[in-house]
């Protein structure tokens, strides 16, 4: 708890609910702001065709996860050796309940890259874009 907030907690019930309510509706208010500002610098980002916002002061850039669809994984079967699939693939199986066949996303990239193009443009068919957002950061 800060400083600020000692004297705070000694007031009467009443008091602290309507100060939480309005603090409530201040953040509210400001995650909303930081929304449309976040959503302008995207904007500029792509008017730009840039990947960031110069400043000397933030490090600003658009960042995109990605997500892979994993039964587009499937052509990898007939590309990886039976060793390096037993690494990156579970096939599907009964324990207490069915358990769907996997693939270690993280794994599969990895081999996809040790195998060259035919495995990297499986990959690169699976993924799957993920919404944009912006980095800012101070530096």
């Amino acid at each position: 708890m800060n400083n600020l907030m000692k004297p705070i907690i000694e007031e009467a019930d009443e008091v602290l609910l309507s100060l939480y309510s309005l603090w409530r509706e201040t953040a509210e208010e400001a995650a909303r702001d930081l929304h449309m500002l976040e959503e302008e610098f995207l904007r500029r980002m792509h008017e730009r065709s840039a990947n960031g916002i110069p400043s000397d002061t933030y490090e600003v850039k658009l960042e995109q996860k990605a997500t892979y669809d994993q039964a587009a994984f499937t052509p990898l079967r007939e590309v990886f050796n039976e060793g390096d699939l037993a690494e990156v693939y579970t096939p599907a199986h009964q324990e207490t309940r069915g358990v769907p066949a996997a693939w270690a996303t993280v794994k599969v990239i990895a081999k996809a890259k040790k195998y060259g193009a035919r495995a990297l443009e499986v990959v690169e068919a699976a993924r799957v874009a993920g919404r944009e957002s912006v980095s800012i950061k101070r530096r």
